[in-house]
């Protein structure tokens, strides 16, 4: 087995960090109760339009891990989906922009470096 491109490679490392980044929490909201009590609850990435960026990341990541194996797929879907996760990225930091937390800012940092990665195998063979 090779261990392929580093396009791809890079591709299969920040779309795998990507969905992990999707269980942590990107939204923190906190109350007060009382003199000294809070109450906090948070929203990990995967709330509202995340349930897109994780799909659009989990087709990445198996269509990259399945070229790695030796698995004949059709044309070269990389740049295509790697922008769609971009996208849908960029409209969930978008879209969910109150009380952001650090797994937000680098959940479009992946978002970013997957585009980045997509760009890098498209000057491969």
């Amino acid at each position: 087995m090779s261990l392929g491109s580093p396009g791809r490679l890079a591709l299969l490392v920040g779309g795998t960090l990507l969905f992990a980044d999707l269980f942590l929490a990107w939204q923190k909201r906190c109350i007060r109760i009382g003199a000294t009590e809070h109450v906090c609850a948070d929203r990990a990435g995967w709330y509202g339009f995340g349930i897109a960026v994780g799909l659009a990341t989990t087709v990445l990541v198996v269509w990259i891990a399945a070229q790695l194996v030796g698995v004949s797929l059709p044309g070269r879907a990389e740049p295509f989906l790697a922008g769609a996760v971009l996208v849908l990225v960029a409209i969930e930091f978008a879209t969910h922009s109150e009380r952001r937390q650090w797994p937000a800012w680098a959940g479009l940092a992946l978002g970013i470096a997957i585009a980045a990665a997509a760009t890098w195998t498209l000057r491969e063979p």
